[in-house]
């Protein structure tokens, strides 16, 4: 596997090289040193059942899909004659509590009132992480592609900003993919809030003659870009300040702005574009699952139009 990664895997952003080597990391802690020719699926099964006892779901689908992924590399190459990883259930920690999308996203109340909240929220010059988060609700960016703006991606007399790098690992980098790279609207209200506080920044940086290094949009009064775990503890503090469920961490925001459009009957292939995901195959997977089934009569609907 090391291998592979150094083979195939040798252009790929930092970030992602990253979580390859976690995925070693964790496959090494069952399989020391398994060798290639003794790997089979009931073994491999085996061992991802005892690293469910420690990882989440979503660790150890990651850990699949790189080993899936190495093995179809092995296949490709006659190393071995079939994929191993067909079939394997992957467990983890988290499963028995995922009864429902509780924990994924939150509930359409909940979620307008915290952007209601922030939509009538004056910011200040301290407010970064507030707007940064009023930012991604009211876009379902991710918190990289929001700390990679530019000011020169923001264009405050069409209200859309520009996706065409993220920040990762401390510094700027290309986005997650090549289709994540988009234009999204914003609403005019939060366009406002955002030149206000831009205005502000400036006139601050002005006085104390600093300089925006990259000029980063959102690099606050002491030059430095927010931790992305600081705009997760902003949001979890805003739920808590309205009395909401405090259990939702930032990148959830996508996941609920998903959930929403969908039960509203919004398109899907519109909805993959607005998050910057590859194809809907990737949507589908992530969030068709977390719409509530109370659409019974929007599918009704539908069949009926058939008739029309």
């Amino acid at each position: 596997m090391e291998f592979w990664v150094r083979l195939q895997k040798k252009n790929v952003r930092q970030g992602t090289q990253n979580t390859y080597l976690s995925s070693m990391a964790h496959i090494s802690k069952v399989f020391p040193k398994l060798k290639l020719k003794d790997v089979k699926q009931p073994l491999l099964q085996a061992g991802f059942n005892q690293l469910s006892q420690t990882y989440s779901h979503e660790t150890l689908r990651k850990d699949a899909n790189h080993l899936r992924a190495m093995f179809r590399y092995a296949v490709r190459v006659g190393d071995i004659r079939y994929n191993p990883m067909d079939d394997l259930v992957i467990g983890g920690t988290d499963l028995h509590q995922q009864t429902d999308a509780s924990d994924k996203v939150m509930k359409a109340a909940d979620f307008q009132a915290l952007r209601s909240f922030l939509e009538d929220y004056e910011f200040q010059l301290k407010d970064v992480n507030r707007l940064i988060v009023s930012l991604i609700m009211h876009t379902g960016i991710r918190v990289g592609e929001a700390l990679g703006l530019a000011r020169n991606n923001i264009d405050f007399t069409a209200n859309t900003i520009t996706i065409t790098q993220a920040w990762s690992q401390g510094r700027i980098g290309p986005t997650k993919t090549k289709n994540a790279e988009r234009v999204i609207p914003v609403s005019a209200l939060v366009m406002q809030q955002l030149k206000r506080w831009c205005n502000l920044r400036d006139a601050y940086y002005t006085e104390h003659q600093l300089v925006n290094e990259q000029d980063l949009f959102f690099r606050n009064k002491d030059g430095k870009i927010p931790r992305p775990s600081s705009i997760t503890a902003c949001y979890k503090q805003l739920q808590n300040k309205l009395d909401l469920e405090c259990s939702f961490s930032i990148h959830t925001v996508r996941h609920t702005l998903a959930s929403v459009l969908l039960e509203k009957g919004a398109d899907m292939v519109q909805i993959s574009k607005l998050l910057g995901h590859a194809n809907t195959s990737i949507t589908s997977r992530y969030y068709l699952g977390l719409v509530p089934d109370n659409a019974l009569e929007k599918r009704r609907e539908l069949l009926q139009s058939l008739n029309g």
